[in-house]
């Protein structure tokens, strides 16, 4: 009993990250307010399960039946949110006050000197910077300025960071553990000394590799951040969640890819086509956009530092038309991929040479010989597209024909006239 009671005196440390899901409306998704539970167990703000309750009477998350009267207050759980959120804002409290603390070598002093052409417009304005904490003396007015509105962006972003650099940094010791297990494994079965130094050698030189692999998938990563958080705070100091994303677009299926593409937080799917189809347009005439497939449809891939192996969550499925980009947390560096395919220009088959020619017009065609067919004097655009796999060989070049002359509908092996 006393040790428990000792226990009690501890304080604990517990990330805020952990107990979001639990502490957050599932329905506004804020922090719950007035927590109301129902019949189920499930915890919701009062005003938004009252809401939802009177119009469909059943609980918002499992569809258990509810009615008004099984809606009842949690005074615990409120208390304890409230404790979570006041702890919360003085942890950002003292975090930044500590940043600042450390980042400043001596007290800022700051003068002002006005005239008399425009006196009242400098007080009014000085006015304002001075009073905006007049209860710190120790604080200039700069300082009072960038705490007030710096302090949950650097915390954002830092966080931000982690989440990119703690995959990347357990995918090391991950590396690490297993390149020792097999040196381990070596150096207990191999006979000779000078062997064992040799596979010891090849070991560690073949997980250099992947390390080496690794640290640039998330140097690049990095980098994205830090370039585009950049470039944003060049205009004002912001959560990530108002910076652009920069990614890249691939077509696995085609080996095409686009670098750079820049994205705001709020764009969605018809925007990320879009770009799609702007930078396809501008690569080429066989590139020319025609349709995307019935069952085409975007992923995010998380970037290679940050995958968790057996993991499901690598991909980021995008499949609301109308959903911001920020809802998805996208992490900067990660790849958009089109799966399930596109339709390009390139893709349409050409025209057979018999509907093609023109009479008195000097025409030339190159014809070829289907092995597997047997037909002689088949043109070039049915040789590749009528003929496709086939073991195609040349038969006459640059040949001008008197008429429309194609073998492949007197054989009935032409599929461009008849498609």
């Amino acid at each position: 009993m006393m040790e428990e009671e000792e226990d009690n005196e501890l304080d604990l440390s517990i990330p805020v990250k952990s107990l979001l899901e639990d502490i957050s409306c599932p329905i506004c998704l804020n922090f719950i307010e007035e927590c109301s539970t129902l019949s189920c167990g499930h915890n919701f703000c009062h005003k938004c399960v009252s809401e939802c309750i009177n119009r469909n009477h059943k609980c918002p998350l499992c569809n258990k039946t509810a009615l008004k009267e099984n809606i009842y207050r949690n005074h615990q759980f409120e208390k304890i949110i409230k404790i979570i959120r006041i702890e919360k804002e003085k942890s950002k409290t003292i975090y930044y006050d500590n940043l600042i603390s450390g980042a400043s070598n001596g007290k800022i002093t700051t003068t002002t000197t006005t005239n008399n052409n425009n006196n009242n417009n400098n007080n009014n304005s000085n006015d304002k910077l001075l009073n905006i904490n007049e209860d710190n003396s120790n604080s200039s007015p700069v300082e009072q300025l960038f705490k007030k509105y710096l302090k949950s962006s650097l915390i954002s972003f830092e966080s931000h960071y982690q989440d990119l650099s703690k995959p990347y940094n357990d995918n090391v010791k991950k590396i690490n553990s297993k390149m020792q297990e097999n040196i381990d494994r070596v150096s207990a079965n191999t006979n000779t000394a000078s062997m064992s130094e040799i596979l010891i050698d090849q070991i560690r030189k073949e997980y250099q590799i992947k390390q080496d692999k690794l640290k640039e998938d998330f140097k690049i990563s990095t980098n994205y951040l830090l370039s585009s958080l950049e470039d944003y705070l060049k205009k004002a100091a912001v959560p990530p969640s108002f910076i652009n994303i920069y990614t890249s677009i691939m077509i696995p299926e085609r080996d095409i890819i686009f670098d750079h593409c820049s994205f705001k937080p709020t764009s969605c799917l018809s925007d990320i086509r879009a770009t799609l189809v702007e930078k396809l347009n501008n690569r080429g005439d066989k590139f020319q956009f025609i349709s995307f497939n019935d069952d085409s449809h975007f992923v995010a891939l998380k970037p290679t530092s940050m995958l968790i192996d057996g993991s499901d969550s690598n991909e980021i499925k995008l499949i609301d038309e109308l959903k911001p980009l920020y809802f998805y947390q996208i992490p900067q560096g990660s790849k958009i991929q089109l799966r399930g395919g596109i339709q390009l220009k390139g893709d349409i088959p050409k025209e057979c040479f018999k509907k093609l020619f023109v009479p008195d017009q000097n025409m030339t065609m190159d014809y070829y010989r289907c092995e597997d067919c047997k037909v002689n004097w088949i043109c070039k655009n049915c040789s590749e597209f009528c003929h496709k796999g086939h073991k195609i060989v040349s038969y006459i070049l640059n040949h001008k024909p008197a008429y429309g002359c194609c073998y492949d509908e007197k054989f009935k092996c032409c599929k461009l006239i008849n498609k």
